[in-house]
C-alpha cells in the first residue's frame, strides 16, 4: 500500500500505519510486552546514553520519512559541529565510556540553531 500523505499529516493516520505495533505494542499501554520493553529501554539509557528502536517504524513509514526528508534537505540548517540531541552535555557516566576526548572542559555541546546567538 502506498500513502501519498505525508508523515507531517499523521493525524490522519492510525498509529499503526507508522509504528510497528506488533513489536511495540505502544497502542496497549497496559500490556506486559510494553512494561518489559519500557524497563528494558531504561536500562539500555542508563548504560550507554541512547536506547536502539529496531524496525521501530514501518518500512512503509520509513520510506516516506526518507523522501520527506530528501525533499526537504535544501531547506536545513547544516553544522559539523558535534552536538547531541539535547544540546548539552551527557550524563557523566556516558562520557567516561564513550568518546572521552570529546567531552572536555573546552568541547562542551553547544546550541548550533542559527538564531542561538
Amino acid at each position: 500500500m502506498v500513502l501519498s500523505v505525508s508523515l507531517a499529516d499523521a493525524e490522519c493516520l492510525d498509529l499503526s500505519d507508522i509504528v510497528n505495533t506488533d513489536r511495540y505494542p505502544l497502542h496497549d499501554p497496559d500490556s506486559p510486552r510494553l512494561n518489559d520493553l519500557v524497563a528494558a529501554c531504561r536500562a539500555e539509557l542508563a548504560a550507554s546514553g541512547s536506547a536502539v528502536l529496531h524496525d521501530f517504524l514501518r518500512p512503509e513509514a520509513l520510506e516516506r520519512a526518507r523522501n520527506e526528508g530528501r525533499a526537504l534537505a535544501m531547506k536545513t540548517y547544516f553544522s559539523t559541529r558535534k552536538v547531541n540531541a539535547y544540546y548539552r552535555r551527557r550524563p557523566r557516566a556516558v562520557r567516561r565510556r564513550s568518546a572521552p576526548h570529546l567531552h572536555g572542559p573546552d568541547q562542551r555541546f553547544r546550541d548550533t540553531r542559527p538564531d542561538s546567538g
